[in-house]
């Protein structure tokens, strides 16, 4: 009966053995991209400028018409959703900006609109500023994002007397969220960054600007000025169009630049602030495309441009590509929506599970 026992555990034993050495990895997951149909995006308008997900609505920005979405990817009904308009062309935008009851765009008719995101589309309540109310002769202008204390700031380029000029403006958004009122702006700030002599009635540096957390990063010509309200912290000889925040730590895609005045060169790298913008530093040795587009999702940072999208990978401290097979478009943006990745494209918006598109 000894016998009998001790025969079994061996056979026991060593099958689990076998069983362990012959486990199989996880397997990858994925599926196929899909695309939202003409049911929701018509075709023809399908050329996607921006995709924002704020308090279970995903807000869709294609060049000639904007659309509200839940969750699930349903249209919101008019009806049922204060004042917006989901399928009309109230804005001819590019590159708006969102924060949780506020947005911000640039109307080719009407200069820069703010608007409440429970009333797009209504007049009655979005504010709608141009070239005369931020200052005369403006050319240019680039715009932040809205902070939490419903606060944004403006850039512009314009000519004053014999000097082109590069302010910064600084805006309180003076209105109480989803209420049906006129929006109103307070003027907080109004700095001149960099000023000289010049005949040309276009001013032609390139500038940005960005509001993270209480900081405002504003560029203009190569050099990066930090701000904390209209304080001016630092200044870094760095050229960004974009920054995020993760993990308390600020990153950007600085743009290759040779300073003339003594030969300084930067690289087209992800650059790192661990100080809130007081300082700034190379992440890696790794260049990058200085045109790629930038987003924090999930506590990663990822690229895109054209038909490629990156993830930052914490363990190598490299860009990993992600496979994008399926994907046929020039990628614009990208957004997750609960456990699904949203990506706007020039022919429409594609989704997938997160972890489909994040390769596991």
């Amino acid at each position: 009966m000894k016998n009998i026992l001790l025969i079994l555990l061996l056979i026991l034993a060593f099958g689990g053995c076998k069983d362990d050495e012959q486990a199989e990895p996880d397997a990858m997951v994925y599926e196929d991209w899909r695309i939202l149909p003409d049911s929701i995006i018509q075709y023809g308008y399908r050329d996607i400028v921006s995709t924002e997900y704020r308090n279970g609505v995903l807000h869709i920005q294609a060049k000639n018409s904007y659309y509200a979405l839940d969750s699930n990817f349903n249209l919101y009904d008019q009806s049922s959703w204060k004042g917006i308009n989901t399928k009309s062309l109230p804005y001819h935008g590019y590159n708006p900006e969102y924060s949780n009851e506020y947005g911000i765009m640039f109307n080719r008719w009407d200069g820069i609109t703010v608007f409440d995101l429970d009333y797009i589309g209504s007049d009655q309540i979005s504010i709608h500023f141009g070239k005369d109310f931020v200052h005369s002769k403006v050319t240019h202008w680039e715009y932040s994002e809205i902070d939490e204390s419903h606060r944004f700031s403006v850039v512009t380029a314009g000519i004053e007397g014999d000097s082109a000029v590069w302010r910064l403006h600084n805006y309180l958004i003076d209105h109480t969220p989803g209420a049906f009122q006129p929006i109103k702006l307070l003027k907080e700030d109004n700095i001149i960054l960099w000023a000289y002599e010049h005949n040309n009635p276009s001013p032609n540096a390139a500038f940005s600007v960005n509001r993270i957390e209480d900081k405002i990063l504003a560029q203009v010509d190569g050099v990066l000025y930090t701000f904390q309200g209209g304080e001016l912290e630092a200044a870094s000889r760095f050229w960004i169009n974009h920054a995020v925040e993760v993990g308390g730590d600020f990153y950007a895609i600085n743009n290759r630049l040779r300073y003339i005045s003594d030969n300084h060169e930067t690289f087209n790298r992800l650059i790192v602030s661990n100080d809130k913008g007081t300082s700034w530093d190379y992440y890696n040795e790794e260049n990058m495309y200085s045109s790629s587009m930038f987003k924090a999702l999930e506590g990663k940072i990822f690229t895109f441009q054209n038909w490629f999208i990156s993830v930052l990978d914490y363990k190598t401290n490299k860009m990993r590509s992600l496979n994008l097979d399926g994907l046929d478009a020039a990628i614009h943006t990208i957004e997750k929506v609960g456990n699904k990745v949203v990506v706007g494209t020039d022919a429409g918006v594609y989704y997938k599970s997160w972890e489909s598109f994040l390769n596991k």
